[in-house]
């Protein structure tokens, strides 16, 4: 979701999770959104639903397996935090997008190649 804005821009979303979504499920952007944040709200119910209902192995497993459930969850925890303060995705935005939960698409970005251009180049080197 967070690259989806920039990855748009420069033409380059065809791999992007979104644009699975919109394509698999025939959806504009707004309802991808919506289905990929309430996956997402899905995912993560169900990793804490999991994560508390393990077996016991005996204290000292349980206690290692723990740490590293919360380390899981802090590292998906911490990426989404790092994405709106850093100035890769929102540029100086970041914590307003966080805020308001509104992003604005990009215009197309100039001195990037299209899946199209590259298709249409490896086809005539390929020739």
């Amino acid at each position: 979701m967070h690259s989806y804005r920039l990855e748009r821009s420069r033409g380059l979303d065809g791999h992007n999770v979104v644009t699975a979504i919109i394509e698999e499920y025939h959806l504009d952007l707004q309802q991808a959104l919506y289905w990929l944040s309430g996956y997402a709200s899905k995912t993560i119910s169900n990793f804490l639903a999991n994560s508390r209902g393990l077996p016991s192995w005996g204290e000292k497993i349980d206690r290692a397996v723990r740490v590293y459930i919360d380390l899981v969850a802090r590292c998906v925890r911490g990426y989404d935090t790092w994405s709106y303060e850093t100035n890769r995705y929102y540029g100086e935005d970041g914590l307003k997008v966080q805020e308001r939960r509104k992003i604005t698409l990009l215009p197309p970005a100039s001195g990037y190649i299209s899946k199209e251009e590259l298709e249409l180049e490896v086809a005539s080197v390929a020739a």
